[in-house]
C-alpha cells in the first residue's frame, strides 16, 4: 500500500488534514514529502501504527493526544491526558504577557496559575528572561508541565508548586500574574463534543456559571502583585470585568480572539502598597 493509498483511506475516515498529520508523524516525512513520495510503499510497521492511530481518532480521541505533542507559540509541547491541550486562543494571552514583560526593561517575575501542561510558563520562560512560578492543583498536570520545561531546558528557570490556586503559596509579589482557569459551565459540560471527554474535567469545570475560579483567583491575586502589576486572564463568554473591578483592579484592555469573541482580560493593580 502506497502513501497515497493510505492517505485516501485516512481522509475518508477523519479528513485529509488530520490524516496527513498522523501519517507525517508516523513516517517522519513532512507533508510536502508525503506528496512527493506519494507512490512509495508504506512498510508493515508504519502501516500498523497508522491504522492504530486512525482507530483512536475515529473513537474521538483528540489528535493532539494521539500525536503526543503539539506546537504552542512555535514551541513543541508534550500532550497527553494529564492536562488540557494547548489552544491557539491561549497564545493571545501569552502574546499580551510578552508586551507587558518587555515594557519592564528588566527580567520580570511571573506567576502562572492553573498551569496545566505548562505551555504558558514554558513559552514565557523560553521567550523572555522572566523568572516563572507555575501552580496547579493537579499533580498529574504538574508532572507533565515539568516534562515540558525539561524538553526546553527550563527546569532551573521555572518553579513548580502544587496548590489550589494561591492557597499554598507563600507571600511573594510578582510583576505579572497570568492564568487560563477552567471556565466551562456545568450545562456546557453536559453537552461537550466527544473529544473533550478525553481532557481532564478538572481543567474545564468552571462551576454553574463558569466563573467559580475567577471569583476566587482575582481577589487572591491582588496581594501577590506589585503596585502597577498586571493580571492577565483568559476568559469565556461572560463578564469577568465586574469581579476584577470589585477586587480593586483597573481594567486595562479586553482583547478579542480570532472569532471576534472577548478572550483576554487585562487588569492592573494601581496605587497603594504591595500588601
Amino acid at each position: 500500500m502506497t502513501l497515497k493509498e493510505i492517505l485516501i483511506i485516512g481522509a475518508r475516515a477523519i479528513g485529509s488534514h488530520e490524516a496527513k498529520f498522523l501519517l507525517s508523524h508516523i513516517t517522519g516525512y513532512s507533508q510536502i514529502d508525503l506528496i512527493i513520495k506519494s507512490n512509495q510503499p508504506l512498510d508493515k510497521q508504519a502501516k500498523g501504527a497508522f491504522f492504530a492511530a486512525l482507530n483512536r481518532r475515529i473513537a474521538k480521541e483528540p489528535l493532539q493526544y494521539i500525536l503526543g505533542e503539539w506546537e504552542f507559540m512555535g514551541l513543541k509541547m508534550k500532550t497527553d491526558k494529564r492536562a488540557l491541550i494547548p489552544r491557539p486562543e491561549t497564545e493571545l494571552l501569552v502574546e499580551e504577557a510578552l508586551v507587558h514583560i518587555n515594557k519592564l526593561n528588566r527580567p520580570a517575575n511571573v506567576l502562572d496559575v492553573c498551569t496545566g501542561s505548562g505551555c504558558i510558563a514554558v513559552a514565557i520562560a523560553k521567550l523572555t528572561e522572566a523568572s516563572v512560578t507555575a501552580i496547579d492543583i493537579s499533580k498529574d498536570a504538574l508532572e507533565l508541565a515539568t516534562e515540558n520545561a525539561s524538553l526546553h531546558g527550563l527546569n532551573k528557570k521555572i518553579y513548580f508548586l502544587h496548590s489550589d490556586l494561591l492557597q499554598n503559596h507563600k507571600h511573594q509579589t510578582y510583576d505579572i500574574i497570568i492564568s487560563n482557569p477552567p471556565y466551562v459551565t456545568k450545562a456546557e459540560l453536559a453537552n461537550i463534543q466527544p473529544e473533550l471527554y478525553s481532557e481532564p474535567i478538572l481543567a474545564l469545570d468552571g462551576g454553574n456559571d463558569g466563573m467559580d475560579l475567577y471569583r476566587r483567583l482575582i481577589p487572591q491575586s491582588m496581594q501577590y502583585l506589585v503596585s502597577g502589576g498586571i493580571l492577565l486572564l483568559e476568559i469565556g463568554p461572560f463578564a469577568v470585568e465586574a469581579i476584577m473591578r470589585e477586587a480593586g483592579y483597573d481594567i486595562v484592555q479586553l482583547i478579542k480572539d480570532y472569532s471576534g469573541l472577548a478572550r483576554v482580560l487585562v487588569g492592573q493593580k494601581t496605587g497603594g502598597s504591595n500588601a
